[in-house]
C-alpha cells in the first residue's frame, strides 16, 4: 500500500476523487505562499509542496492499476489543477520541458489561465522559445497584471530577443507595480538607466536615499548628473 496516502492524512480505502480533494485543499494553500517566483520563498513551503505532488504520484501509480485515472474522475477544472500542480513541482525542480508539457495540457483545459500561462511563458523563454514565450506572457497579462514578474521576463523576452528598446518599458511598469521591485532595477541600470535621476523626477527621493547604495548610479555625486 503506498506511503503517499499517509503523507496526505487518506485512508487508503479512498476514492480517487476524494484522494483529490484532500490534495488540492493542500496545495492551494502551499500556493498562496508561493505563486508566481520559487527563488527566496521557505524551503519549508518548496518541499511540503514537492512531498505532496510525489504522495500524489505514488497514489495514481497504485489507483492506475485497477483503472482509476485523473481524466476518468475529475472535471474539466480540477484536472486543469492538477496538471497546473504537477507543472509546478517540475518547475521547482528545474525540469522545465517536462513542466512546460504540463502547463501547455493544464492550459488547453483553461486556455485563459493566468497563471498557467505565466508559468508556460517561464518554460519557453527557458527554452529559447522567445516568440511562444512572448505570447503565453501576453495572453497571461489579461488576468495577471499586476504581477511584477510577468512584465520582468516579458522583458526579458524582448531583450534577449535583440529588442531592449522594446524590454526598457516592461521594466519600468514594474516598478509602476512595485518600487522595491529589486530585479528590474537591476536590468535598467544594467541597461544604462540612471536610476538616481528616475527616483528623484518621480518624486521618489526618501525611497531612493534608502536604495542608492545598491547601485552605481547612487554613487554619482549631483554633478556628475
Amino acid at each position: 500500500m503506498s506511503e503517499g496516502y499517509y503523507a496526505l492524512g487518506v485512508s487508503p480505502e479512498s476514492s480517487l476523487a476524494a484522494v483529490f480533494q484532500r490534495y488540492f485543499s493542500l496545495m492551494d494553500e502551499l500556493e498562496t505562499k508561493i505563486e508566481y517566483e520559487i527563488e527566496g520563498r521557505s524551503p519549508k513551503v518548496i518541499n511540503d509542496f514537492a512531498h505532496y505532488q510525489g504522495a500524489m504520484n505514488e497514489i495514481l501509480r497504485e489507483k492506475e492499476l485497477s483503472g482509476e485515472t485523473p481524466e476518468g474522475c475529475l472535471p474539466p477544472e480540477s484536472l486543469k489543477k492538477f496538471y497546473y500542480y504537477r507543472g509546478k513541482r517540475l518547475f521547482i525542480e528545474g525540469k522545465l520541458y517536462e513542466a512546460g508539457q504540463s502547463f501547455e495540457k493544464a492550459s488547453r483545459m483553461a486556455s485563459r489561465d493566468g497563471k498557467t500561462l505565466y508559468f508556460l511563458g517561464r518554460c519557453l523563454l527557458a527554452s529559447g522559445n522567445l516568440k511562444l514565450a512572448e505570447d503565453a506572457f501576453k495572453l497571461a497579462s489579461v488576468k495577471e497584471r499586476k504581477n511584477t514578474y510577468l512584465w520582468l521576463y516579458l522583458g526579458d523576452v524582448y531583450s534577449k530577443g535583440g529588442f531592449p528598446k522594446k524590454a526598457l518599458p516592461m521594466w519600468e511598469l514594474c516598478l509602476d507595480l512595485d518600487k522595491h521591485f529589486f530585479p528590474a532595477l537591476e536590468r535598467l541600470e544594467r541597461q544604462g538607466v540612471n536610476l538616481r535621476r528616475k527616483f528623484i523626477q518621480e518624486g521618489f527621493v526618501e525611497l531612493w536615499e534608502k536604495l542608492k547604495g545598491k547601485f552605481s548610479s547612487g554613487k554619482r555625486s549631483d554633478r556628475e548628473e
